[in-house]
């Protein structure tokens, strides 16, 4: 499963390449995000890169070929979900998670392409999970959830609740580990790193290693006695992060430091140096999930399904991912740039129907979803520099319907 992840989500971009681009977007979106953009603010799709501000709804995709910075959202609410875990499933943006307004919780939130909002997603959630998850890691198509915290306006404190839930994204279902150890100590720690391209997943301070999560053997390692990892530069971020940006490659933790120089940690030996096995989540079973054979035609049957999912695998690599680029083909369309004013001066005031007014914006060949949206951002482009120059009316003849008047 991780390596047709892998291939799903070429990695096309190096850590050196990442690191000048995440510079450049704090630079330019500074103003707007009032939020830094760092290791655990972006995730890659092919070669997009998209990019989510700690604690805002704000969305930018950059590509190589386009070489600027796109906002794709239109929100306006900010500031709930910081230390959000933001990640991609089934070429949608999700975001689990966070803290805002005195308030931690476990919402899950996902982009909408079509409304360029953050939609609420319901959660079936009998466990009663409160809080903000400590550690949170996508797995296939379930959530680990490691510990839970909550912050105490009227006493100022914090409490911790060891436990551990899972969240099953196909059927958006919570249930509790019977098995979750309630003696271990669980440190308050920031959200993992960038992980689509790693076996690991690091959980920490920006200076420090807490916790390293196996995907392959889905085990957790506490860091005992580990230094401290890097130096630390003067510059700092626009937040409290350091300067220096982290990317997990395979089984390495790449640092990348302002100057650009790069500084790599073999994560298999340090964890064989520093760390002692904390927990496998292999070993905890969800509460009323267990399931016995009773027949060997079962198993069987689960050989041959088996079977077929890595020819279908094969297949769909072999392909090329048909759904991952129509995903991405869906957001480039969306971010094309049309200048429709030269096409505007050459019409006569007049009332112009939908398919007319496609055909004069030249979208009449894009999908009817992708139509509508595009149709909608021209026309608020338009009205913005030159006010009442396209105004929607109804249709005389047709009431049910609306027709475009361009104004001189």
């Amino acid at each position: 499963m991780f390596y047709i992840q892998n291939q799903l989500f070429a990695f096309n971009y190096t850590p050196v390449e990442i690191a000048k681009i995440l510079f450049r977007a704090n630079a330019e979106t500074n103003k707007m995000s009032h939020s830094a953009i760092g290791e655990t603010d972006y995730l890659i799709s092919g070669d997009s890169m998209l990019l989510n501000p700690d604690g805002t709804h704000y969305l930018y995709s950059y590509l190589p070929s386009r070489n600027t910075f796109l906002r794709l959202d239109h929100s306006r609410f900010h500031g709930h979900n910081f230390v959000r875990h933001l990640f991609l499933y089934k070429g949608e943006i999700y975001a689990f998670g966070g803290y805002g307004f005195w308030n931690d919780h476990a919402k899950l939130i996902k982009f909408d392409k079509r409304t360029r909002e953050w939609e609420l997603v319901m959660v079936r959630n009998d466990v009663n999970l409160t809080g903000k998850p400590i550690m949170s890691v996508l797995q296939g198509d379930s959530i680990y959830v490691y510990g839970t915290i909550q912050h105490h306006v009227k006493s100022k404190g914090t409490s911790i609740k060891v436990g551990c839930y899972l969240l099953n994204l196909k059927k958006l279902e919570i249930s509790e580990f019977e098995s979750s150890k309630q003696n271990v100590e669980i440190q308050i720690c920031s959200q993992g790193y960038n992980s689509q391209f790693s076996n690991y997943i690091i959980f920490g301070t920006p200076n420090n290693i807490m916790y390293i999560f196996d995907k392959n053997k889905k085990t957790m390692y506490k860091n005992a006695s580990g230094p401290s990892l890097f130096h630390e530069s003067n510059q700092q971020r626009i937040d409290i992060v350091d300067s220096n940006y982290r990317f997990l490659v395979g089984n390495q933790l790449i640092t990348v430091f302002p100057d650009l120089s790069v500084d790599k940690i073999n994560l298999e030996n340090y964890i064989e140096l520093y760390c002692f096995e904390d927990s496998k989540f292999q070993d905890w079973t969800p509460v009323n999930a267990q399931f016995e054979w009773t027949d060997f035609s079962y198993k069987y049957f689960i050989l041959i399904l088996l079977m077929l999912v890595m020819f279908l695998g094969y297949h769909f690599l072999s392909t090329g991912g048909i759904y991952n680029k129509k995903i991405l083909n869906q957001y480039r369309q969306l971010e094309d740039e049309i200048n429709i004013f030269g096409y505007l001066d050459t019409l006569k005031d007049n009332a112009y129907s939908e398919q007319e007014i496609d055909r004069i914006f030249r979208i009449y060949h894009y999908p009817n979803q992708v139509r509508k949206i595009k149709r909608s951002q021209i026309i608020n482009e338009v009205n913005l520099d030159y006010p009442g120059k396209i105004e929607k009316v109804l249709n005389p003849k047709k009431p049910k319907e609306f027709m475009y008047k361009i104004n001189g």
